[in-house]
């Protein structure tokens, strides 16, 4: 805080993995709005062979996740590098990813001691000051205040509280003004210990007293905001905005707020504005670019973030963001290299080692990313997410035992994991153990009604399994969520071509090859033909 003033057989799909990116922090993945800060979902990338018991063989494909982040903003298409080895097929990481309460925000910190109170200390109180006199003695409102803005400076916020809350008691009914900077500075010592309630209670008291006083409907901004109202927060702002128009303390802040509530035009509106008012407010070019980053202007991502750092050669944010920038981009080696400098200087960050570990993975070091998730999983042993992500790494170094000690471990320090359940899903899938395999992707199922692939992977078991009607119907509803599933349909087609329904087949070979036309997809497109020639079914026939 600062100052106001201061992701001849016929082949059946399995899913690649895809990651979900929500509100990450560096610091920490949990509390508030960072609990849901990264997913995983879909593992181990590969292909089942179905035709009279041939053994399986290896054979992954994207179309699964097609248009998948037409349902979940979230959704991160770079797992599919991780199991494709295609890191061409990467998306961008979420631009949510933040250093753990570093956007919250400038509040406005105390005023200097004495500024704003009408008046000097009487002599008495001065002379009490001086000698030490008992603080029972001085009878002075003015000794206490500012005596807590001393401590306050210090650092020593509880005894602020105590003597602002004393000077509030003795000034009684007096200096309406005095009144309000002890609140709005009590509510500064609260807020410095992380008390957002009683912050937030004596910026309103403060603006009761003053309605002019900008810099409390600032803070109260800042706490409505950690206290999650929105709505109040931007009214609060704009109404500092009002009173003084040319603080880029403000536009910072509601373009926070903005960002939060995914209103990017007016989020870049903001930070724009900050700038132009700063142009030295390092962490107003951080936080624009992480609204690049989400539009997919990474290179301006990546401008802003090397801004920042000319700015603040310290900011660990900058570099934070600037390694996300440069992974969506392509540029891995900048990424784990940015993403190394974080963990250098904030060693103890459990998404950076997380972040590092992902781009370590997707160019094949699987060790690397092993060694990375781990540090995380160190930092915290309930870290989901880490748990997740290694066991995929351990699945594909050939260690399915400690995969799936890893994922159920994400179960367990996370127990609504959908994504955990899908991947030990996988697991099993791949080991033969279908009534474990389907019990888990309807655990996922359940958890995440709305996603695609827990329906399309339960799909996959109850058709390995011979439960061909099942497998149509959980691919059908995968289709309902996703129209561009192309898996969904050449599997579905599979399912129908082996009860007879060759028309049905026909018909749905035939969407997917429209999905593939459409995106360009060459190898979808073989595919297509191969499964014809396969199935010996002809084209459906155009509609006139």
């Amino acid at each position: 805080m600062r100052s106001l003033r201061s992701p001849a057989a016929v082949k059946m799909l399995l899913a690649p993995l895809v990651i979900r990116c929500g509100d990450g922090a560096i610091a920490g993945h949990r509390g508030g709005g960072w609990r849901a800060a990264m997913g995983l979902l879909g593992a181990i990338a590969g292909s089942l062979v179905l035709a009279g018991g041939v053994a399986a063989v290896p054979g992954p494909t994207l179309e699964l996740l097609e248009q998948l982040d037409q349902f979940d903003r979230r959704v991160d298409l770079q797992a599919r590098a991780i199991a494709l080895g295609q890191p061409e097929a990467l998306g961008a990481w979420g631009a949510g990813d933040r250093l753990k309460g570093w956007d919250r925000g400038p509040v406005k910190l105390s005023v200097v001691q004495g500024i704003g109170v009408k008046g000097e200390m009487t002599a008495k109180g001065t002379a009490a000051k001086g000698t030490g006199a008992k603080e029972e003695d001085t009878g002075e409102a003015r000794y206490f205040f500012n005596r807590a803005l001393e401590r306050l400076a210090l650092g020593n916020y509880a005894a602020a509280i105590a003597d602002f809350s004393t000077a509030i008691e003795r000034n009684g009914d007096g200096d309406s003004i005095e009144l309000a900077i002890a609140y709005y500075n009590r509510g500064n010592a609260h807020w410095s210990l992380q008390e957002a309630e009683a912050a937030q209670a004596d910026y309103s008291r403060a603006i009761e007293l003053d309605e002019n006083f900008a810099s409390a409907y600032i803070n109260r901004g800042v706490a409505r905001r950690a206290l999650g109202n929105l709505e109040g927060a931007i009214a609060d702002y704009d109404r500092a905005l009002a009173l003084t128009p040319e603080d880029p303390d403000i536009f910072y802040n509601r373009g926070n707020v903005h960002r939060q509530r995914e209103n990017w035009g007016l989020a870049l509106a903001d930070y724009d504005q900050t700038i132009a008012l700063s142009p030295t407010y390092a962490n107003a070019y951080v936080n624009r670019a992480a609204v690049h980053r989400q539009q997919g202007a990474f290179d301006r991502a990546i401008a802003d973030c090397t801004e920042a750092l000319k700015l603040d050669p310290n900011s660990v944010e900058a570099y934070y963001n600037r390694g996300l920038a440069r992974y969506d981009q392509g540029d891995r080696p900048g990424a784990i290299a940015d993403l190394s400098e974080v963990i250098r200087r904030y060693p103890n960050s459990t998404n950076a080692h997380l972040k590092r570990g992902l781009a370590r993975h997707v160019t094949g070091d699987l060790r690397g990313a092993i060694v990375d998730y781990t540090a995380a999983i160190g930092l915290d042993e309930s870290f989901a997410e880490a748990w997740n992500m290694r066991g995929l790494a351990q699945a594909q170094f050939g260690n399915p035992s400690e995969a799936r000690q890893d994922y159920d471990r994400a179960i367990a320090a996370q127990p609504d994991y959908a994504n955990a359940y899908v991947n030990r899903g996988l697991l099993r899938h791949r080991q033969g153990d279908l009534e474990g395999a389907i019990a888990d992707y309807s655990r996922a199922v359940a958890l995440t009604p709305n996603d695609p692939i827990p329906y399309h992977t339960r799909g996959l078991a109850r058709q390995a399994a011979n439960d061909l009607p099942g497998a149509i119907t959980d691919y059908t509803i995968a289709l309902e969520r996703n129209p561009d599933y192309a898996s969904a349909y050449i599997n579905r087609a599979l399912a129908r071509s082996a009860q007879g329904d060759s028309p049905g087949a026909a018909a749905d070979l035939s969407a997917a090859e429209a999905i593939y036309r459409r995106t360009n997809d060459a190898s979808g497109l073989d595919r297509i033909r191969q499964l014809r020639q396969s199935l010996a079914i002809a084209p459906a026939a155009p509609r006139t």
